[in-house]
């Protein structure tokens, strides 16, 4: 095929072109990049919440006076009763 590329400027315009396709492709490829960085993190997130949930549905089955050991009062006036 005949070109005159840079034949009245002499600029090779097909190098240039080139250039630039290659420049917006790296741009186009670091996008994607970071749209699956962010998915993948949305899917990890989501999963989480699915977790939290189940556990907050899970606990609201537990009796609801049950007294925690760790909630015993333990102040020394309370030990001097026992």
């Amino acid at each position: 095929m005949l070109t005159i590329d840079g034949l009245v400027t002499g600029i090779d315009s097909t190098s240039v072109i080139e250039g630039l396709l290659e420049i917006q492709q790296r741009q186009i490829d670091n996008f994607n990049a970071r749209k699956t960085s962010v998915v993948e993190k949305q899917t990890s997130f989501s999963g989480i919440e699915a977790r939290l949930i189940g556990l907050r549905g899970n606990s609201a089955v537990l009796p609801a006076r049950r007294p925690a050991p760790f909630l015993i009062n333990r102040s020394p006036r309370a030990m001097k009763t026992c």
